[in-house]
């Protein structure tokens, strides 16, 4: 290889590192992509590594030293979040619950929300919400069956898997309803106030646990809207 095109290579290889470095922060910036990912740590690597390749050709030490240590962070934040993903351990109904409703929240952050809840066996009859009355408390309902009353009148069931109080935090309005479980049932549940402080520190969890309400309301508007055919169906 002659020494103008390698020159040509080296250039070309840097201007790509450049191109590289440009999408990566675009994506960031766009929500593509999550700062703390494997995803932006090796975008980042590639592109620093193909500058450091394209300085061989005409040597700079500051910029070379930038992009070495552009590597070495990378590889950090590659094993870092390696280390984090092998060591965080979940129950099954923990797994489950993450598999369900935030199945790409790193297992990390998703630990830092388990964290501020806790689970509870609850009884039948026990009150989740109540009609009138903000909800100060998120709940999932991993196993057993809750009711929805509007004031005496059962206007619908709460089947496992989906929260409850999610609307009511969101929007800081009342309850339009009265939740009751109407059997033994497991639960996850966390305060307004630690979700609200997660959502503070944590960004990325906000963004999750937003998208992961949004899914839960269009199940129940789905499932509300089915149970509305199939009732003047039977009329």
């Amino acid at each position: 290889m002659t020494a103008i095109t390698y020159e040509t290579f080296a250039n070309g290889i840097g201007f790509v590192g450049v191109v590289i470095y440009i999408c990566a922060y675009t994506m960031l910036q766009m929500g593509v992509v999550r700062g703390a990912s494997y995803t932006y740590a090796c975008i980042n690597l590639a592109a620093a590594a193909c500058v450091l390749l394209s300085l061989t050709q005409e040597f700079n030490m500051s910029s070379a030293a930038i992009q070495i240590c552009w590597i070495v962070i990378s590889l950090f934040g590659i094993t870092r979040l390696f280390v984090l993903s092998r060591t965080v351990r979940f129950s099954e109904e923990e797994e489950r619950f993450r598999a369900t409703k935030m199945p790409g929240v790193p297992r990390h952050h998703f630990r830092k929300l388990l964290n501020r809840g806790f689970w509870v066996d609850g009884e039948a009859g026990t009150v989740l919400t109540r009609e009138g009355e903000a909800a100060d408390t998120l709940f999932y309902l991993s196993e057993g069956e809750a009711e929805v009353r509007i004031g005496s009148d059962v206007v619908g069931t709460c089947r496992d898997g989906i929260y409850i109080g999610e609307m009511s935090i969101l929007s800081g309005e009342p309850a339009t309803g009265t939740v009751t479980l109407a059997t033994p049932s497991r639960y996850f549940c966390i305060s307004a106030d630690a979700l609200q402080s997660l959502g503070k520190t944590n960004r990325e969890l906000r963004f999750a646990i937003e998208n992961s309400f949004a899914g839960d309301m269009r199940e129940k508007l789905i499932h509300s809207n089915t149970r509305t055919l199939e009732s003047r169906a039977q009329a």
